[in-house]
């Protein structure tokens, strides 16, 4: 069965480098099992692509649409000829087409291919094939942000140099290893097939220092060029590539790189300082195959990529975007159920910092340490950075895990000497926030997809996640504290007349729809709605609101009040909005609203949309003010049974791949 889904391309390139510079007589079995088991799906994968390349190559010769193969099959025949042998894999199809084509190709790979197009990007359009070979289709090359938008290639310019002497159009020999060092720089030029990539163009094709020190400074790259190139010697060691990395120009940074053995090339016209630069070659090499990775001739983080089971992550760092306080949600209940178990020996929540507010320290249970950071600044003039310092050098020192769920934040925290996951609870692309606040979570978002792994709280974050980033992430839903609520005492004194109907969870104007619940109200057959959480309300939504006499704002309640105030109400709501971004959430309220035996009345959305259960009514916005009636007339009390967070906390382990989950094993 072909995988959807792949491991790293990059992998097998460092596998297949590993194995031919070591020599496979001398490798583990152990360690060789493991190599060949993390190459097997690549292969695979590689072949698929291989088809689908010829076939996308057909279809847009057969439409009159100029394109070139970037990458892939062009980087195959560089290596087949340095090698003698197939080593490079990849596991997408990269293809470069001009602007004005961009929707004829996207057109020919939808309805002639019966692809399914993703979400766009900056310069990019993700296509799965019917074969389920993706494609990337490109109109724009390193335009994924503003850092990078300085060196990007003029489209029309690569086209037009389009080398058509093989039997795929690919780039001009020059423009492929322009294209391919920035790229390697732009992704992290600490990866080992990076380096293998530039060496073997230059083998390849012969390049003169003139021409290559001509086009990098054209576009303002000869610092990256350069540095590439050097790390490309590094690794290799071919001559060729050696006599070219002298004959190009040297600078101080291009010396302090070399000597560092440097990851990444600093950007020109940006001051870095030394500390910056070192910190940039601290790569790690966990388990089976350090001590053969350290044999290289340069130390290269490969075997991060083998599909093994790592140690279990003793100490855990949670980077949250929510305080710990007596509303629990997410994390909270995770946090507390993963130390309960023993899934993890200790956890560090790191609460989001404050503008000017001192930092705090407290133990609110055993193994379980809360610590604010300080935010001396605001975000835009750095401040971020300066409480990631902070945390870096006062708490995460000795920690083992990064669960991350404020992107931005845990971007910065993040260390290559330590495994990080990025915890998706909601989809900020969709939220009502400043644009700049939104392009700031998407960039972080986007590297967290290339250097992290990834877990998701509902199936459409899933998709979604699949479409943008090509990440196939595990899914581990949100639950209820117990199983049923059946036999908890009502929580007495509710204010008004009945019957009551109630909705707890965060008050919001993205989730909440504030004209509906002043309908719901205004039915006679209602008596009083209560609100029962944060009040993050517009001034607009408490004016609407102030002219319903029956319909009452409850301050946030402890989590194990909770139950109690469910029990309390005749009829449970859950009035959200429907958008993209209620769409993607998985809202605690689903499962403990159906924990209870009261009825619940839902708009289609926040997870509920792909719910049936006894007594769930799931109506859309212009019906559910008679559901509400409705179930208010009947006498229906139904005994349903939802998972709880103990079972949600194993299942996260055993996503993030802790040993002491149960049915995960260490090797």
């Amino acid at each position: 069965m072909i995988p959807d889904a792949p491991p790293d391309a990059l992998a097998a390139d460092g596998v297949a480098l590993l194995v031919r510079h070591l020599g496979r007589s001398t490798l583990d079995p152990q360690v060789r099992q493991d190599l060949r088991d993390a190459a097997l799906p690549l292969l695979v994968a590689t072949m698929r692509c291989q088809e689908a390349t010829t076939e996308v190559h057909d279809a847009f010769e057969a439409a009159g649409i100029r394109h070139a193969i970037l990458k892939g099959e062009g980087l195959a025949a560089a290596w087949r000829q340095a090698f003698g042998e197939d080593l490079r894999t990849y596991t997408d199809v990269d293809i470069l087409v001009a602007e004005r084509d961009r929707e004829a190709a996207v057109r020919v790979l939808t309805e002639t291919l019966h692809g399914y197009e993703g979400a766009a990007t900056a310069g990019e359009t993700p296509v799965r094939l019917r074969g389920g070979a993706p494609v990337d289709l490109h109109w724009e090359l390193l335009n994924d942000d503003g850092a990078t938008r300085r060196h990007r290639l003029d489209t029309e310019e690569l086209l037009d140099r389009v080398d058509l002497s093989g039997k795929l159009p690919v780039l001009h020999p020059l423009d492929a290893l322009l294209h391919t060092c920035l790229h390697a720089v732009v992704s992290n030029g600490s990866r080992l097939a990076a380096a293998v990539d530039v060496a073997v163009l230059v083998r390849r094709h012969r390049y003169s220092a003139e021409e290559v020190r001509a086009l990098a400074a054209s576009h303002r790259a000869a610092l990256a060029v350069a540095v590439m190139l050097d790390r490309a010697a590094l690794v290799t060691g071919w001559p060729e590539v050696c006599s070219l990395a002298r004959a190009l120009p040297g600078s101080p940074w291009r010396a302090l790189c070399r000597r560092a053995a440097c990851s990444v090339a600093p950007s020109e016209g940006r001051r870095w300082t030394g500390a910056e630069v070192l910190r940039t070659t601290r790569t790690g090499t966990p388990s089976s195959v350090g001590a053969l990775v350290a044999r290289l001739p340069q130390n290269v983080s490969v075997q991060r990529h083998l599909k093994r089971r790592e140690p279990a992550p003793g100490r855990v760092a949670l980077i949250s975007l929510e305080p710990w306080d007596v509303v629990w949600r997410r994390n909270q209940h995770l946090v507390h159920e993963l130390v309960r178990q023993g899934l993890v020996d200790s956890v560090l929540f790191v609460e989001p910092p404050l503008v000017f507010k001192p930092t705090r320290r407290f133990e609110p249970m055993p193994g379980v340490t809360v610590v604010r950071p300080p935010l001396p600044l605001i975000r835009r003039a750095g401040g971020l950075r300066i409480s990631a310092a902070w945390l870096k050098r006062r708490w995460l020192r000795d920690v083992d895990l990064l669960w991350i769920n404020d992107p931005v934040l845990g971007l910065l925290c993040m260390d290559r000497r330590r495994r990080a996951v990025y915890d998706v609870t909601d989809d900020w692309r969709f939220a009502k926030r400043p644009a700049r606040l939104t392009a700031r979570i998407l960039h972080a978002e986007g590297v967290l997809a290339r250097v992290a792994e990834t877990v998701v709280c509902s199936d459409e974050l899933a998709r979604r996640w699949y479409a943008r980033y090509g990440v196939v992430a595990p899914v581990v839903n949100n639950a209820a504290t117990r199983s049923t609520y059946l036999g908890v005492e009502p929580e007495p004194g509710l204010r008004g007349e009945g019957p009551h109907i109630g909705y707890v969870g965060t008050l919001h104007d993205d989730r909440l729809d504030i004209e509906l619940l002043v309908d719901v109200a205004w039915s006679p057959s209602v008596g009083t709605v209560h609100l029962v959480g944060p009040d993050a309300l517009s001034d607009d939504a408490h004016h609407a609101f102030g002219r319903v006499a029956n319909l009452v704002i409850h301050p946030p309640v402890p989590f194990e009040r909770v139950p109690h105030w469910l029990m309390a109400f005749d009829a449970l709501l859950v009035p959200h909005v429907v958008s993209d971004f209620t769409l993607s959430l998985d809202a605690i309220k689903a499962f403990e609203y159906l924990a209870t035996d009261r009825p619940v009345i839902a708009t289609p959305t926040s997870g509920f949309q792909d719910l049936a259960a006894p007594g769930l009514w799931v109506v859309d916005p212009d019906h559910y003010v008679d559901a509400v009636e409705q179930s208010l007339r009947g006498d229906i009390a139904v005994a349903r049974v939802v998972a709880t967070w103990e079972e949600r906390a194993q299942e996260f382990a055993a996503a993030i791949r802790l040993p002491s989950a149960p049915g995960v094993t260490s090797r």
